[in-house]
């Protein structure tokens, strides 16, 4: 529980930093090729997290993102990078058949009421979890 708290806290301080992402281009910027291969690299691994949002009833606004393929694309590879780097960080295997993180992705998606601000938000996140490696870095 003490590490999951960690979790929560260092998500939490990563959505806080601001992004370098131009606002209003962020969707048209997103290579879904690049996004469905890098959830396919790590499906194996994390492939059987839930996702974080129940689109039959969202809550708030994670409508915005229940109505978009691509955010629903996004928040799946943010779930898996949050565990990734936690389960990186402490080397620690987190239980897959629970969500994670959902206080956090509520707080930042309520905060956001755009499809932009929520994608902007995700490109920061994946990039703070997977560095180089990230679908939205640029080459």
């Amino acid at each position: 529980m003490k590490n999951l708290a960690r979790l929560i806290v260092l998500l939490s301080a990563v959505m806080s930093v601001a992004t370098t992402y131009a606002a209003g281009n962020c969707i048209a910027t997103v290579d879904m090729s690049k996004l469905r291969q890098a959830i396919g690299n790590y499906s194996e691994s994390y492939g059987d997290l839930p996702s974080r949002i129940n689109c039959v009833k969202p809550i708030g606004n994670q409508r915005v993102i229940c109505e978009s393929d691509v955010l629903r694309f996004m928040e799946k590879l943010d779930h898996m990078g949050s565990v990734y780097a936690y389960e990186n960080g402490t080397k620690i295997e987190l239980d897959h058949k629970k969500p994670y993180g959902i206080s956090s992705l509520n707080k930042m998606v309520n905060k956001c009421n755009t499809s932009e601000c929520i994608c902007s938000n995700f490109k920061h996140w994946a990039d703070s979890a997977f560095g180089e490696t990230s679908p939205y870095a640029v080459d």
